[in-house]
């Protein structure tokens, strides 16, 4: 519980990163890439249930705890290629 607590603590302190990330690559755009990021979590927060009921069957909890740590893993990289100095639109 405490490393679920601790994910999530420092999961909600990197909110206002992340929405300062979006409103400086959107520009003018920012409205409509704040819908877009809210449209893939959506689609994401759908599709992990049966994901994870799936892992959690076959695999067991193990097998739930590595799939979330390797998505958080590959969420950390994605930062690595964000370039805020550059707009999608002007």
């Amino acid at each position: 519980m405490v490393v679920l607590l601790l994910a999530r603590c420092f999961g909600d302190w990197s909110l206002a990163t992340q929405w300062g990330t979006i409103t400086d690559v959107g520009g003018k755009a920012t409205a409509t890439v704040f819908g877009l990021v809210n449209a893939v979590g959506a689609v994401g927060g759908f599709a992990a249930g049966p994901i994870m009921g799936y892992l959690k069957h076959h695999y067991g909890w193990e097998g739930v705890f590595f799939c979330a740590a390797g998505m958080c893993g590959l969420a950390a990289l994605t930062w690595f290629f964000i370039d805020c100095t550059r707009r999608i639109s002007s």
